[in-house]
């Protein structure tokens, strides 16, 4: 999540983006101090990606140790979604990959 202003108006913004072709396939947008729904927008776009192009590989989604990707509820979420979670050291970049078997 990065954070910025424009025009005085503050801003959220959640990319998540494909590792292998650097494409961003979600994100999620708020003028809303720590609203939890832009990371909850982006993984909405994923599974509709997942559909759409009838991806049948694993997903991992990487992520740092962010309190909203350690949450049960976001966790929950993935597991819902079948998406596989890992996490690197806290304060981190986060990535998706897709894994070619």
């Amino acid at each position: 999540m990065t954070s910025f202003w424009v025009k005085n108006i503050y801003y959220e913004l959640t990319l998540y983006f494909d590792a292998w072709n650097k494409e961003i396939i979600g994100y999620g947008l708020s003028s809303r101090k720590k609203d939890k729904k832009i990371y909850y927008d982006g993984l909405i776009q994923i599974l509709n990606k997942i559909k759409e192009e009838q991806i049948e590989e694993p997903v991992i989604l990487h992520t740092d140790q962010g309190s909203i990707y350690s949450s049960k509820e976001y966790n929950n979420l993935l597991n819902e979604l079948n998406i596989q979670r890992s996490m690197s050291r806290a304060g981190t970049p986060t990535l998706i990959q897709k894994i070619n078997h």
